[in-house]
This record gives C-alpha cells, sequence and structure tokens, in this order.
C-alpha cells in the first residue's frame, strides 16, 4: 500500500498548485497611476510667482472610468472658491476641462498635455489649447520646480 500514500501525496499537492495557480490567474494587474490623486501642481501666474495651484482630488490612470476633479485656484488672494475642472487620460494625452463661467449652457475649454515618454506619476506637464505655444498651462508638482522653469525663461 505505499504506493497509495504517493497517490494521495501526488494529489494533495496537484490541487495545491492549482489553486495557487489559479489565484495568480485571477489576480488583477493594478494600472499605472498617471496622475497620483491628492497631489498639489504649481502653476506659474500673471508675476511668475507660481501662487496658482491645482489639486487633485484622486489618482487618475489609463482605465476608461478613471478621472478626477481638479480644483484650479488662487488660494493666497481668492478666498470664494475655485476653478473646478476634470482631468482624464486617452492614450498618451491627458485630458484637462473646465468652465470659465458659472452658467450651465456654456461650452468647457478643455486642454490637452502630452504624456508620452514620461515618468509615472507626472512631476510636470504643458496643457496646451488647441495645440498652441502661447495658450499654455504647465503644470509642476513642487514650487521651486516652478520658479526654476520661470527663471530659465527670463534668462532666454
Amino acid at each position: 500500500m505505499p504506493w497509495n500514500k504517493h497517490l494521495k501525496l501526488g494529489l494533495l499537492v496537484a490541487l495545491l498548485g492549482g489553486a495557487v495557480a489559479t489565484y495568480y490567474i485571477s489576480q488583477d494587474e493594478k494600472p499605472a497611476i498617471i496622475f497620483a490623486g491628492d497631489t498639489t501642481y504649481y502653476i506659474p501666474g500673471k508675476n511668475k510667482r507660481c501662487d496658482w495651484i491645482a489639486y487633485i482630488a484622486n489618482d487618475v490612470t489609463h482605465e476608461g472610468a478613471s478621472f478626477s476633479e481638479v480644483h484650479i485656484g488662487l488660494p493666497a488672494a481668492e478666498k470664494r472658491g475655485s476653478i473646478r475642472a476634470i482631468m482624464q487620460v486617452h492614450e498618451n494625452i491627458a485630458l484637462l476641462s473646465y468652465n470659465l463661467s458659472n452658467q450651465e449652457h456654456t461650452l468647457p475649454v478643455v486642454m490637452t498635455g502630452d504624456i508620452s515618454n514620461k515618468a509615472l506619476p507626472i512631476q510636470a506637464i504643458r496643457f496646451r489649447w488647441l495645440k498652441s505655444s502661447l495658450l499654455t498651462v504647465p503644470f509642476f508638482t513642487t514650487k521651486a520646480d516652478c520658479l526654476a522653469t520661470r527663471v530659465k525663461v527670463a534668462q532666454k
């Protein structure tokens, strides 16, 4: 009867191996985070002091229904609130859309930013309106990076 013990042990090992394989196959890969939630980005303003901020509330990934509400404002000067925007990613393009008016029947402004070949999560990006080089809004994760970029532009 020693073959009976080996058969039971073999079946037990096969069942355990099957359970482990099923577990690993059933695990979904977590999508890469493009824009990390609970992150503040700094935006150069009129006087290039980087006092404007954009706060991204939730993680944004390549998933189809992944988006985040974004609050854009100047907290040091504006006490009435912020501009509410929506951020979403489609393929290698980040979309930022917002209304400049509080009226319901106005069309949103939609800006795009290229995220191809960038390290994730995004540390700096430039959103453009209609692929313009003049109508742009750059985002930086630190105020120092924002100010350093403005200094480089001034030195040119």
